[in-house]
């Protein structure tokens, strides 16, 4: 019994690490949207993870949640930068290149939380809504909360092709990457 008290203590240590997370109230308009990158299929043509993240996106841009957008991400995968995919598929879908603020160096979700609050200083930018996918909400949450911005996360819905099994990968994936992210934080202090 002992050991599976302090297996689960484990299992949640980390989501006390991260915190709770900065929910969108729904109502409040915020001065950019940031919307972090995933890969590109290998063709160069936009994920469905990704695709989700930019719907969402797109979506409020047009019910005039925010008037410009960070698509931020490097090539990271292979030589499609995904925030050129994103600016392609947001350019598709109504919004125009003049909202578009590309940031192309982040090759993680720590990067497109620090290179995309550059671009909102030099903008003069002072609230964002951050959009990811679900399962990566919490780690994008700290991060920005470490970057002292000021902000909401907003989830993006689950690709269309999504099984239950696609999305408790997702979770456990990503939960290996918050323990990963404690435990060097932890060894970093």
């Amino acid at each position: 019994m002992f050991i599976i008290i302090i297996l689960a203590l484990l299992f949640l240590l980390p989501f006390f690490y991260f915190g709770p997370i900065h929910k969108n109230k729904g109502h409040l308009s915020y001065d950019v949207c940031i919307v972090l990158g995933y890969p590109a299929k290998k063709d160069g043509t936009i994920h469905p993870i990704l695709q989700s993240r930019m719907d969402t996106a797109i979506q409020l841009y047009h019910q005039g949640t925010f008037k410009k957008i960070i698509v931020s991400g490097s090539a990271v995968k292979n030589e499609y930068l995904e925030a050129e995919v994103m600016k392609t598929y947001a350019l598709k879908h109504g919004i125009k290149e003049n909202q578009l603020l590309l940031e192309t160096k982040a090759r993680n979700t720590y990067g497109n939380i620090q290179y995309a609050k550059q671009i909102m200083k030099q903008h003069c930018l002072t609230s964002a809504l951050i959009i990811t996918s679900p399962w990566q909400l919490r780690k994008a949450n700290r991060f920005a909360k470490e970057a002292k911005m000021n902000f909401a996360m907003m989830p993006s819905h689950y690709p269309h092709h999504f099984t239950p099994f696609h999305i408790l990968g997702a979770y456990l994936y990503s939960y290996l990457n918050l323990y990963r992210n404690f435990i060097y934080a932890i060894i970093k202090k």
